[in-house]
């Protein structure tokens, strides 16, 4: 009885053990790189209150095996706190899905096994792992194959490429995320994060959909936060053949916030066309 017990307790825990010189996740940032073919790359970052506006860091060495432009990345970690006041951080270009705190505490759980093969912690240290481990960076945040890993209790993480990434803080309370700033990732291998303070010309807001129920249609928007006022536009088939500064526009305007917004349109005409600006 006591073998069969044993055996049980081990394949209950089986894609998070841990080996006996692993160094334990201390809250810290992780950066994790894979091509779901070579070693995946994990780094460690350095606490969340130490990463600042203009922080980087010269990643051309950890990650000389990737194609940069082709590989996924993104940012993960959690502050060590139980429950409601536990703090959790993502990459993620649309706002993130708010946390409860049993979610939270799972991401936790995840974030360590992330950590499971550090054999030192702190700020700088890294290791590579299989694509097909489980707690690989590709098992817990791209492909998994098991229901608590991080993808399936939380989103995806990623993004492709040699681009700027959104970093989110979640206040395992179920309050709306807050969008802290960015991470880019140079052709070089230099990652730098800005504060959204420093965002002064965002990106052409792209037009996510368009509803209409009766008279009103609904124009949805993606949006920067920060000091962006958000306008829509619009003509009909006749005055696409003029200037989009001679278009029509609406009176409303909305505030960059770093979500989806809206702007509604009243009017009878079923063939108008729609831009949306920001300044």
């Amino acid at each position: 009885m006591t073998k069969i017990n044993k055996l049980a307790l081990l394949a209950g825990v089986v894609g998070f053990v841990t080996s006996a010189h692993a160094a334990g996740y201390t809250g810290d940032l992780l950066i994790g790189f894979s091509d779901g073919v070579g070693n995946d790359v994990i780094y460690d970052l350095g606490a969340p209150t130490v990463i600042t506006d203009g922080a980087n860091w010269n990643l051309a060495s950890v990650t000389s095996t990737f194609m940069l432009t082709t590989v996924n990345w993104g940012v993960v970690g959690n502050t060590l706190v139980n429950g409601a006041n536990r703090l959790c951080y993502t990459t993620f270009n649309i706002t993130p899905l708010p946390l409860g705190a049993g979610a939270a505490s799972q991401i936790n759980t995840d974030d360590k096994a992330l950590y499971t093969t550090f054999t030192t912690a702190g700020a700088g240290q890294h290791i590579t792992i299989a694509p097909t481990e489980d707690n690989s960076w590709n098992r817990q945040t791209i492909n998994p194959t098991l229901d608590v890993q991080y993808a399936n209790e939380w989103e995806n993480p990623n993004i492709v490429g040699t681009t700027s990434f959104k970093f989110w803080r979640v206040q395992a309370d179920t309050s709306a995320p807050i969008l802290l700033g960015t991470f880019n990732l140079a052709a070089n291998g230099v990652l730098t994060f800005h504060t959204n303070s420093v965002v002064t010309t965002p990106p052409p807001p792209q037009i996510t959909s368009i509803t209409r129920a009766g008279n009103l249609s609904t124009i949805s928007f993606t949006t920067t936060n920060g000091s962006f006022t958000y306008k829509l536009s619009y003509t009909n088939a006749t005055g696409l053949k003029a200037a989009t500064s001679l278009w029509a526009t609406s009176p409303t305007t909305v505030s960059g916030n770093g979500s989806v917004q809206s702007i509604p349109d009243t009017t009878t005409d079923t063939n108008r066309f729609y831009r949306v600006s920001v300044q």
